[in-house]
This record gives C-alpha cells, structure tokens and sequence, in this order.
C-alpha cells in the first residue's frame, strides 16, 4: 500500500489499526452498512481484522464471519450491549469461550421484564434490555471490554465532568474484565476533544489503556445522509427533527488511514492497542458441522442400526411382497444416509411423526422428501416413490449437500394443532435445546416507499394510498414499476419530495429492518443451545434465534420445518363431524390412505372443477385447468399441480398437455431416448426432476450432476448458472452418440424450462391430498364444508364457501346459545354457524356461554340463561340481533325486550346492593 503522508508530518500509511466498534444494518436501522460492502471496503484499505458489534445483538455474525474469511479478512464477533448502570459497552469475543459466553449475555435477554403472572415480556423488557454487572462477571471469560463512546459509561459521566462516577464506572468493568478493558477515544465532533482528553486523564489515573476505533454507522461521509434517514424512520421522526439517538452531525464513518492520522494525531499507540486487541480475537465457528439431539429412545443401538431396522420393518409393512428393486433402492439410500451421518436427523423426524399419529394429528411429509424410498418406509411421506418413479437424488444428492449443507425435510401439519405437536418437541429435546428459527424482515418497494415517504412528511394517508399503488418487488425496481404498471403511473416519481424520496428508497433496498419469526422453522440442538447462537423473545412470547434459517443451518444445527396447513385440518375435522353425524360410520383418517383412487364421484368432482374447499385445486386457475384436461386419474392430477406452475404453464404446456391427455394430438418424444422418461407426461417435461432425467438418459450424466444442472436452473441463479453446464452436458450427450443438431434440441428445450417447477415428489403429495379432499367433499359434503369454515384458511372467502354450500343444496342454520359450537358444525345435513361468527362478540363471552352449557346442560329459557351466564351487556344484544336466542322466546323482537327489561333490572339491583352498605 502506498505510503500517505499525513497533515502533521506523521506516516500515515504507518497507522495499522483494525475498526473494533462498527454497527452494520444488522443493528436495524441504526446503520446502512452492508455486510458485503464493508468486507469490501476492509479488502481495499488493506484491513487485517473488522468487528461486528451490532447493538444488543449477533444477527449477522454468520454471514459476517463466512464473508470475510473468503476474503482473507479476520472477523471479530461483538456486540454493544445496554447496561442497567448506564450507557453501553463493547464487548469483543477472543476465542470460542468467549463468543459462547457472549451468546448467553445477549441471550438472557429473553428473561428480562418477565410478567410474573403471564410470562411474558413487557414491551420495556423486550425493547429496552439491561445488562446487570453480575451477569457481565458471570460470562466474561473469553471477552474484551471497551468502554463506549459518548453512550458509554465513562463517556457520558465525564461529558458533565463526573470524575468520581466516571472512575467508579471504570475501576468497577476492570475488575469484571481484568487486563482486558479499555478506554474508547473517539471524535465523533470537534465538541469530543474536551472528553477525549478527560478519557486520557482518566486512562493515566488509572493505569487503564486506551484504544482509538471509531463508532460507525455508515462507510463513507457519502452515505451519513442515508443514515440519517434510517434514523429517522427508526426514532419516528422527520429528516431534521432532533432525536437524542440520531446523529444529525459528526464523523460517524469508518475513516480511511489517512483520515484516522489526522483525526487522531497525537494518538499512535492507542490506534495500535486496536490491532493488538484484533490480533488477540481468533473465534473459529466450526460451520458445517452436523450437531444432533441427544436420543432417549435407541435402547442401546446406534442411530444407523436402528434407523436400517425401521426401514426394513417398513419395507414389509408397505408392501406385501417387497421386490427385489424396492430392496436393493432401500439398501442403497440406506447407504448414502448413514454414510453421510444423517441417521440421526432421519430418526428425529421419524419420532415427531410417530408421536403426531399417536395423537391422532394428521401430519404429512412433503417437498422433495417424498423421492426417498426410506422416508415412505418410515412414514415420514405417504407417497410410494417406486409407483411414480421418484428420482432419490433429487432429494439427497452428496454433490450438492457439499455446498448447501444438510438435508432438509418438510413436515406439513393440522393447523389448529401444530402448537400441540411444538409441546411435544420442546418436552422430549428440552426447552433449553429448542427455539424458534428467526428471520429477518427487509425493505421492499412498498415498505420502504411507506416508512421514507413519513420521515419527508408526507401525510400517512398519502402514505398508505401511494403504497398501494405500487408492486410487491423490490425496492430498486421503484423506478421502472412506474412505467410498467398503470396504478404506479398515478404516482408523480418526478415530483418533490418524491424526487428526492426515490434514490433513498432504493438504496434501503433488501435491509433487515427488523427480527421476526420463520412461520415453520425450529432448530433443535443439545446440551442448551444459548452457547452456540444468541436468543431472545419475540412480542408473542416465543424464543426466537437471532440467527435465520442460512445461519442456524451453517452452524451444523438440526432445522425442522413444521408447517401448519389449513388443509391438513380439513381432512381429519371432517372425518370428525362425518362419525358425529353417523355414530356408526367406521371411518378413520388413516383409512384414507387406503380408499379406491378410481372412485367416480369425486373425479367427476374434480372434472366439473368444482372444487373449492379441496386442498390445492380449489383456485380459479387450476378448476379452469382440471376442466380443460377432463382429469380422471391420479398420475392426470400429479401433473396438474405441476403444469400449472410457470415453469411449464409459460411455456403453453398446459393446453399441450391436456389435448395429448385427451388423445386430441399425438404423443411425441423430444428424442427416442426420452419415451420412457417423459411417457407419464405424453413427452412433455414437467417436472423439476425431468431435467435429472433427460440430462441422465440423453447424455448419460450422473443423477448427481444432473441434479447440479437442475439446481442451476432454479433458486433464483440465472440462466448464467445453468449455462456452465452446457459443455458437460454436450461432452456426455456426444461420448452417448448424439447427433449435433439433436444435443442442439435437447439443450434448448432444457434451456426453455428455466424457471419454477414443482418437483414431482412435491406434486405427488400434494395430489394426494387434494383428491382425498375430493373424495371427502364428495360423500360428506355438508361436514366437509363445515370444516373448511372452521379452517378460516381456505383461498376464498367465507362467505364463498357458504354461498357455495347453499348452490349444493346445503342448509346454513344460524348460531343458537343451545345448538352452536366453537367451530362450525354439522346437523341433519345442514351447518350450524358457531358463536364465534357473531359479529363483535368478544371471544371472553363464547368460552363463557359454552362452558357454562358444559356445565348444567341445555338453556330452558332467556331468564335461566342470564341467570346462569354472566357476560358485557353489548355481547347479549349483539347474540339477540342475530337469532341466537330464537329459540328461548316467541319472537325476535320480544326477546330484545325481555332482555333490555332484565339486564336493566339486574343493573338496578347491582346499585342498590352498592350503595347499601
């Protein structure tokens, strides 16, 4: 690097120093550094080691550390913490010990401000946390202290010339970190210099040494006007608004050598204590490492002994007579999954679905779990993979799990039950070993156009009509959208503020803003897992990883998706009314699995595309579909949850499919090569795993490879991607005998189908599920409806559904206080509106009013009721308005006057009784 001369004569090339107090976007809002440009900018100015010290938090000490290693950079894992004594520290990990301890600092933060009744956290103790002396004593092996800046304890103590507070603060956090506490110097202003030199003062009394990194928010002095903005939007203030936590003025960059020379000129030494510290941080996280539960059920076996002997046990249970090919296909995914070390994550599956159907919750695995012969063996999927011809290295494939680390498999259950099924695992992993998976909100169009459109003043009415108008996409394509769509148009891009609003709203573009919760994902981990990555408790009461599901994964941690589906609920709700209604109907959820799939109602059902209500055909587009096909088989239906995704619907497959379904056109094959790979989908490709197949049967490639070539073309990598694969792919398909202009074909045709697909496995299940909803639909109509109101989850409204029940002959009787339930329910063929639907009623009174008919039975009359129910006077009128109390009285109109009469007559009695005494 070339040597800079400083202003005061001093080398400033010389300066080697390393930024130990820096704040990224994962700070949410409190910076607009993003990880990428910082490893970027750190790379450039020949920085040997950055720290992450994100407020209060770790959320991107995952991909910081994956970031800058490639780079050659040394990564230092922090955090500014909040103290209960005042101001903030930095706290800066040295070794393994020390980042572990610091994950448990941060994340005992999910304990503080518990309500002792509700445990739960108060808005205070979730948003403002405070860290105790005693717990930065009890985890501060492994850690450096700094002391801050002007939030700092010392800092802020002696900008009001507190000495004896400052010296008090300083002697009691060099007893908690002895040896590794120092002194912050910082000029964030020309107004610093006066407690920078108290600082020194200090550091001299003291024997403390002190260390210059200044505190920053963004990179360069360009970017401090999007910061302020951030800023703004965070403390809910306009751009020039004062707020004591914006920054309005002041250096708040991460300077240059030569800026850091002539800032702090005076200061070498105390620049040189930041790379000592620097070179004293050295945390390696062991990434990739598979980290699994402990198991209290293997009775003594290893993980790989017993998951081979369910396996076998499944084999003869699934199948009468195993073939030879279902044992051989067992044996070897057996293989790769032992070999692999994934026993352990297929036995962990394997016990919650086991517990699921031990409770009677319908659960189902899906996704590209379904293409493995051993998960169908272990009742993890519900789909034969020998039947449809499933291709196991979609799903596992050694090549891939080298750069996307462990498998994954998706659990779909019950909706109205999930959180039951969630008991069941923090109960048999622990509490200490479970957590909810984090994700990260970020800014798109709409939601950076909202929150930047407040902070220059426009009224929120303006706010929220302008929102609307523009699409759900990203926020650096705000500028186009306004050419391309016509409600955009309205929107006058050119105009002040919205001039001046558009290049900040692109550049927040992708931002966390903040930490939420993955709507399925749970880590499961051993030993307690608040030493392998910080928690914290969401507003619901949850705690949440403040890593997502790319840093718990990274980490080698078991995630399991555990997906509440509405249309799971809706299978087993049915059978449930469909047995209450016929006491003698011998019909369980299980049986299902086993009904005729040649069952003629409900594929005339699925033909006539009547099929609301029914799991994933029920949309306008796929009924459209279904009747244009005439769908009269399962392997039609798997198809058709496929072809109507874009992948194949773009290119016009879905007309093509259903003439040649239909016997309308002629099945042809791209290549002879292909007929027994695309001869279930009349020469069409389809599916995701047709790109394994016709790269393996036309080229000869190996189904891992391939699998690579099918990767590429999805998950958002580009055509880019995918192309690298074309001499590969040309090199096999020639050693195969291909001609040129034939390779030319094939290649252009895979080409095409460059997009989204569902992959077969996926489709399989899914119409799995669809049809057995069908068949339901079919027989037991009212119930099935009634279950599909009580989901609320359905793809139209509900009033959709009841119209619908009403056009096939279905009668929808009122909420009565004597007949309703808490869900909709069936009688003599007609559904029963729960009291729950009436409008404005508090759900309070509901569970009183049924609990107390639990209680003592039936409801004789509307005195016994008021007598025997105690609920807000509103919720009685609102329960009369709409008939439930019909039956307690001749009419209507007579009953709201009988009960203004008594609840008036009790009100009285009430006052009498207050004032007697």
């Amino acid at each position: 690097m070339a040597r800079v001369r400083s202003t005061d004569g001093e080398g400033a090339g010389e300066w080697a120093w390393a930024p130990l107090h820096l704040h990224s976007c994962y700070s949410f809002l409190e910076s607009c550094i993003r990880l990428e440009d910082l490893v970027e900018f750190a790379v450039d100015e020949g920085l040997p080691a950055v720290a992450l010290t994100d407020r209060n938090g770790l959320y991107g000490a995952v991909p910081f550390y994956k970031l800058a290693r490639a780079r050659g950079v040394r990564p230092i894992l922090g955090a500014e913490l909040d103290l209960e004594a005042g101001g903030r520290v930095v706290l800066l990990a040295a070794d393994g010990a020390g980042y572990a301890n610091l994950c448990r600092l941060i994340s005992q933060r999910r304990f503080m401000g518990l309500d002792p009744e509700t445990g739960l956290q108060s808005d205070a103790g979730r948003l403002a946390p405070r860290f105790t002396d005693a717990q930065l004593t009890e985890q501060s092996a492994g850690l450096f202290c700094l002391s801050g800046h002007r939030q700092g304890p010392l800092a802020r103590r002696l900008a009001e010339r507190d000495w004896e507070g400052a010296r008090v603060a300083a002697e009691r956090l060099s007893r908690i970190y002895p040896g590794r506490f120092f002194l912050e110097l910082f000029l964030h202003s020309p107004g610093d210099a006066a407690i920078l030199r108290r600082l020194r003062v200090l550091g001299e009394e003291l024997g403390l040494p002190c260390i210059v990194t200044p505190d920053a928010h963004y990179l360069t002095p360009a970017d401090r006007s999007l910061y302020q903005v951030m800023a703004s939007i965070r403390t809910l203030t306009s751009l020039r608004q004062a707020h004591p936590e914006k920054h309005l003025g002041g250096w708040f960059d991460l300077p240059r050598r030569d800026v850091l020379a002539r800032r702090f000129p005076g200061e070498r030494v105390a620049v040189a204590n930041s790379l000592a510290v620097a070179m004293e941080c050295d945390v390696e996280l062991k990434l990739g490492e598979p980290i699994f539960p402990e198991f209290s059920f293997l009775d003594g076996r290893s993980p790989e002994g017993m998951l081979r002997a369910l396996a076998r046990a499944g084999l003869s249970r699934r199948y009468r007579t195993p073939t030879a090919e279902a044992q051989a296909r067992m044996e070897r995914e057996l293989d790769v999954v032992c070999s692999l070390g994934y026993a352990e994550y297929f036995l962990i599956v394997w016990d919650i679905v086991q517990e699921a159907r031990r409770r009677g919750i319908c659960t189902t695995g899906r996704g590209s779990a379904a293409d493995s012969l051993v998960c169908y063996l272990l009742g993890i999927t519900d789909v034969c993979p020998m039947r449809h011809r499933l291709t196991f290295e979609r799903f596992l494939n050694p090549l891939r799990l080298k750069t996307t680390g462990m498998v994954d498999i998706d659990l779909d259950i019950q909706w109205n039950r999930r959180d039951e099924l969630l008991d069941f695992v923090y109960g048999r992993y622990g509490a200490d070993n479970v957590a909810i998976i984090g994700s990260f909100s970020t800014y798109n169009a709409r939601s950076a156009f909202a929150d930047i459109g407040k902070v220059f003043g426009l009224p929120e009415r303006e706010v929220r009509h302008h929102s609307k108008q523009l699409p759900h996409t990203a926020a650096a394509q705000i500028r186009s959208a306004g050419s391309r769509l016509v409600e955009s148009e309205q929107i006058p891009m050119d105009r002040p503020p919205f001039d001046r609003m558009l290049p900040f709203v692109e550049r927040i573009d992708q931002l966390p803003n903040h930490l939420g919760m993955h709507p399925c994902g749970v880590v499961i981990g051993r030993g307690g897992i608040e030493h392998m990555l910080p928690l914290e408790r969401s507003a619901k009461g949850c705690v949440v990883t403040q890593y997502d599901m790319h840093g718990v994964e990274a980490l080698g941690l078991v995630k399991m998706d555990l997906l509440g589906l509405a249309g799971l609920s809706v299978i087993p709700d049915t059978v449930t009314l469909a047995r209450r209604a016929n006491p003698r109907l011998q019909l369980e959820v299980g049986d299902l699995d086993r009904i005729s799939q040649h069952d003629p109602h409900a594929w005339a059902l699925i033909r006539r595309g009547d099929a609301r209500g029914c799991f994933q055909i029920e949309s306008p587009a796929m009924c459209s579909l279904l009747k244009m096909l005439g769908c009269k088989d399962l392997e039609a239906l798997v198809a058709a949850v496929s072809v109507i995704r874009p992948g194949a619907a773009n290119e016009g497959k879905k007309t093509e499919f259903a003439r040649r379904y239909q016997g309308l056109e002629p099945v042809c094959y791209p290549h002879p090569s292909l007929s027994g790979v695309l001869g279930d989908t009349y020469g069409l490709m389809v599916y995701e795993e047709h790109v394994l197949t016709v790269a393996h049967s036309f080229a000869g490639m190996d189904l891992g490879r391939a699998d690579l070539l099918r990767r590429a073309m999805v998950k958002h990598r580009g055509r880019d991607a995918f192309l690298g694969f074309e001499e590969e792919f040309r090199s096999g398909a020639l050693a195969q005998g291909r001609a040129e202009e034939e390779i030319d074909r094939i290649w252009a045709l895979l080409y095409d189908f460059c997009g989204y697909a569902f992959n077969k496995a996926h489709s399989a299940s899914y119409a799995r599920l669809a049809y057995q909803c069908a068949w339901l639909r079919s027989r037991f109509p009212a119930e099935f409806f009634a279950a599909v109101l009580s989901s609320r989850r359905g793809f139209y409204s509900q009033l959709t559904y009841v119209l619908d029940a009403r056009n096939h002959g279905i009668g929808v009787l009122g909420p009565d206080v004597n007949e309703s339930e808490a869900v909709f329910t069936t009688e003599h063929g007609r559904i029963r509106v729960p009291l729950a639907q009436v409008s404005g009623i508090g759900q309070e009174s509901v569970r009183t009013l049924l609990a107390a008919r639990a209680r003592g039975g039936r409801f004789g009359s509307l005195a016994e009721l008021l007598g025997r129910v105690t609920i807000p006077r509103e919720d009685w009128i609102r329960l009369a308005r709409v008939g439930a109390l019909d039956a307690l009285g001749p009419s209507r109109s007579q009953i709201l006057c009988s009960l203004e009469v008594i609840l008036w007559e009790r009100a009285q009695q009430c006052s009498a009784e207050l004032f007697s005494y």
